[in-house]
């Protein structure tokens, strides 16, 4: 089976600064990431729920497919590289 980030391939890859908000909490941007490369965090309010660093890790599936608000903000730790579908 192919993986997400071979499916990804022809896509163009994005370099995200640290620091940098990807996702806002509550916010409906209609966007999916896919990391490339980089760790990202998840925050609920100010508390950190998690840290990813995994390629090929998703964010943004449930509120882009159901059109519904982040319910969550993916946050960027350091320099990172995603794929940025809209």
């Amino acid at each position: 089976m192919l993986s997400i980030l071979q499916l990804c391939r022809p896509l163009e890859i994005t370099s995200v600064a640290a620091g940098e908000t990807l996702l806002p909490e509550g916010g409906c941007t209609g966007l999916l990431y896919v990391l490339v490369d980089g760790e990202v965090e998840i925050l609920k309010g100010t508390f950190q729920v998690d840290t990813v660093s995994e390629p090929g890790a998703i964010f943004g599936e449930v509120s882009a497919l159901l059109g519904t608000p982040h319910m969550a903000t993916v946050r960027t730790v350091g320099p990172c590289t995603v794929y940025r579908i809209e």
